[in-house]
């Protein structure tokens, strides 16, 4: 089997533009969908609509993933039609078959307590959980209209401009 290598600069740059323009006709058939939908009478959908962005940081040698999410619930979902999510996902070493639990450097930093008091000041509340994979923070916002939930992408970029690296318990 033929295995092209990454050519040259332009060839990325092309099949990146690629992707960034898929992307793009995406968005904009959910733009489109979504006015279609608005001129019907009593317009209804079943599934949430997601909406994210994720990064992937260093901390302390650490890998750290971190997903910003807006949510639009469909009506009668219970928990407001409109919110917002931070997932963050710290890798930690398997120990003799064990699932992993807290990333020690981490955990000596008291960097988990601290990722919870930001994002708490941001106005989402949540905690940490424990998964197969180690653990995982689940912070959640709820907003009143879409305004304030399109609003939350600048809340996004402020979170993401924290300072994740030096975040330790003063």
């Amino acid at each position: 089997m033929f295995h092209r290598r990454a050519g040259s600069y332009g060839e990325r740059a092309a099949d990146s533009m690629t992707k960034t323009t898929q992307r793009q006709r995406r968005l904009d058939a959910i733009v489109r969908l979504g006015r279609r939908f608005k001129a019907q009478p009593r317009p209804s959908w079943t599934e949430r609509a997601h909406f994210g962005i994720h990064r992937v940081l260093r901390v302390r040698r650490a890998k750290v993933s971190v997903s910003y999410i807006l949510h639009v619930v469909p009506p009668g979902g219970g928990e407001g039609s409109f919110r917002s999510s931070v997932m963050v996902w710290t890798t930690a070493k398997r120990i003799a078959g064990k699932a992993p639990d807290w990333t020690p450097a981490l955990a000596r930093a008291h960097w988990y307590e601290t990722c919870q008091r930001v994002l708490r000041r941001y106005g989402y509340r949540g905690k940490w959980r424990r998964s197969q994979w180690g653990r995982f923070g689940d912070f959640w916002k709820s907003h009143l209209d879409g305004r304030s939930l399109e609003a939350e992408i600048a809340t996004f970029d402020k979170i993401q401009a924290e300072p994740w690296q030096s975040w330790a318990t003063p």
